[in-house]
């Protein structure tokens, strides 16, 4: 019987439209039209297309298609791709003259022939003697020259990672405080020098006698921290003034609003203040003091003699008095260095809660970056202490909220300790340069609701996001409550511009750290425990995977279809960390199926199980340790 299934799939949405469901030696055929954010794909540079068929016993077979359309292929399935029964896991991978060009997934279900399981033959099938007269000479030599690119691969493999490992281990060891700055010695990039009471970072691998300059960046040095007006504070400007070269800020007597003389009784000039505090002219002479008059618009004439400074001679019952009797009384009960008590207010424009001077976030034409700090009343913070506060309802919307208030250019958000329930993804899309820290395991992020689809996946998302790092936070993923099979705490999608995940604590989720479709991510220091997945890698290549805790997870780290990864100096363990303490189903390391290549790991601890390799081209496994 011929079965004929139509797919949509799109490449960037990893979405199809449909999930065939097929029975036991029947002849299917799948036509994919195959679309790229919703617009069709175009084949026409691609040569070959082959279908990946991951049977339930995890047996893959490889079905090779063909070209039926400007973006649709046709894959003909004979009865191996079929022979068991349950969900089948389907990648089309297109390839090029150079290469694998893109891969997308799909599956299909296979029901139990009612017939009986008996296999049948498709008709199409060739018998395998047929197959080795016909093409057995060709398929020889094609072995032979695969094997020979594989070696040279390898080569070139074990030579980068060689690189990538050296490359993080420099920019480790450079960035270093070495020294008050000095026109004689020679400095490394990311070398950190002092100069005028200000911190800055070399730009440049050979930097000698390239001066810092005081209040910003150069070809040779960043900026990372100027000083204050004394050298030891924040502030750094007076007056919309930046202090010099000797952390001093001039003054003019205008911009300190100086009162002219002809108010002081004199008669030209600016008036002035000499060290013991008195009033002098602009030539330095004293200013006579009044007798203890004041200006009649504010003191009546008629008592030149009496004391201007006393109460009794300001309240009401004379003319122009300044204040009231009742005022005279009131202001006698307020307590010796009382202050008004109003809560400022950020976006005010007028009124006691109105803040000035306040410093502009964002815009302009240089680099800008903001740090927004977020508490909850559930730990004792205030809106005094942070920028956001949360209550332990929804925190995701205060924290989303902070992501989206940071300027362009980026930022931080640094969520203060305490336990803050999600009840959505805290989402980092299409931005750069933005950092999500904590202060460790003091900070809890506890999720409060099972995931939908993207970008609802993890409880912290970057989705085509570059330069974006998470720090320091430990998240809780609630499995016993919330367990669906996307659960991640942090998901990484589409996003290959280094992003950096380090310092945290991810537990009792399916994922605790995912990522997908995202090249050149750096995971390091993170502990994972008590996940489906501790570390999972799809169709990603080009990662550093160091250092990191993982136990108790059914996959300690897990990679499908990617290549060129540094595995290494991770530790790996259950239980006692003795074979016993694993199941058939576990693993420390496992690289499943056949499309893992090039891919490096050493120096790893796996307690109880080794690593497991299950096909792939020149990875290299070395000097990992299995007790």
């Amino acid at each position: 019987m011929q079965n004929t299934f139509t797919i949509d799939a799109d490449i960037k949405r990893t979405s199809y439209s449909n999930q065939p469901t097929v029975t036991q030696n029947d002849d299917i055929t799948f036509i994919i039209n195959i679309t790229d954010d919703g617009q069709a794909f175009d084949l026409a540079d691609v040569t070959t297309v082959s279908l990946a068929n991951t049977r339930l016993d995890r047996e893959v077979v490889v079905t090779v298609g063909s070209i039926t359309g400007t973006n649709q292929v046709t894959f003909n399935l004979g009865t191996n791709e079929t022979a068991v029964s349950g969900s089948v896991n389907a990648v089309v991978q297109l390839y090029d003259a150079s290469g694998r060009v893109s891969t997308l997934s799909f599956s299909y279900a296979v029901k139990a022939d009612p017939t009986g399981s008996g296999y049948v033959p498709s008709e199409s099938a060739q018998t395998l003697i047929e197959v080795v007269l016909n093409d057995g000479p060709l398929r020889i030599q094609e072995a032979i020259d695969a094997g020979d690119y594989a070696l040279a691969q390898g080569d070139y493999a074990l030579t980068q990672g060689d690189i990538a490992v050296q490359s993080v281990q420099d920019v480790v060891d450079n960035t270093t405080f070495i020294e008050e700055w000095s026109s004689i010695t020679t400095y490394s990039k990311n070398n950190i020098v002092r100069f005028n009471g200000s911190s800055f970072m070399s730009l440049q691998g050979v930097n000698l006698n390239n001066t810092p300059t005081p209040n910003a960046d150069t070809l040779y040095w960043a900026l990372m921290a100027i000083r204050g007006v004394d050298g030891t504070g924040a502030v750094s400007t007076v007056n919309a003034l930046s202090p010099d070269v000797d952390g001093n800020v001039v003054l003019t007597a205008s911009e300190v609003s100086a009162i002219p003389t002809s108010e002081k009784g004199v008669a030209s000039g600016v008036a002035e203040l000499n060290i013991d505090g008195k009033v002098i002219d602009a030539s330095g002479n004293l200013v006579a003091e009044s007798s203890g008059d004041m200006l009649t618009s504010i003191y009546d004439p008629n008592f030149v003699d009496g004391d201007a400074f006393n109460a009794d001679n300001h309240a009401s019952g004379i003319t122009n008095k300044v204040y009231t009797a009742i005022e005279k009384t009131k202001l006698l009960t307020i307590t010796e260095g009382a202050e008004v008590n109003v809560q400022s207010d950020w976006d005010a424009t007028t009124g006691d809660a109105l803040i000035l001077n306040k410093p502009a976030i964002g815009g302009g034409g240089g680099v800008a970056s903001a740090r927004f700090v977020i508490g909850t009343s559930t730990s004792g913070w205030t809106a005094g202490d942070c920028d956001y506060l949360c209550d332990g309802v929804a925190d995701d919307i205060e924290i989303n909220a902070a992501i989206t208030a940071l300027p362009i250019a980026g930022g931080e958000v640094l969520i203060l300790d305490g336990t803050y329930n999600i009840t959505d993804a805290i989402v980092i899309e299409s931005r750069s340069n933005i950092s999500i820290l904590g202060n460790g395991n003091a900070t809890i992020l506890k999720r409060m609701y099972n995931s939908i689809g993207l970008p609802d996946i993890g409880v912290i998302t970057l989705y085509a996001a570059s330069y974006c790092s998470t720090k320091d936070l430990q998240i809780d993923g609630n499995k016993a409550a919330y367990s669906d099979n996307s659960n991640s705490a942090i998901f990484i999608d589409d996003s290959s511009n280094n992003s950096i995940i380090t310092g945290n604590h991810c537990s009792y989720n399916v994922y605790g750290i995912r990522i997908r479709k995202s090249n050149n991510s750096i995971i390091t220091g993170n502990h994972c425990s008590y996940n489906d997945y501790g570390i999972n890698l799809s169709q990603s290549d080009k990662g550093i995977i160091t250092g990191n805790h993982c136990s108790y997870n059914v996959y300690g780290i897990f990679l499908s279809i990617s290549d060129m990864n540094v595995i290494t100096g991770n530790l790996f363990i259950r239980g006692t960390g003795v074979a016993g303490d694993y199941s058939t189903s576990q693993y420390t390391i496992l690289l499943s199926s056949w499309s893992n290549n090039y891919n490096l790991i050493s120096s790893n601890q796996c307690m109880g199980k080794a690593v497991v390799i299950e096909g792939g081209t020149s990875n290299t496994e070395v000097n990992n340790k299995f007790a």
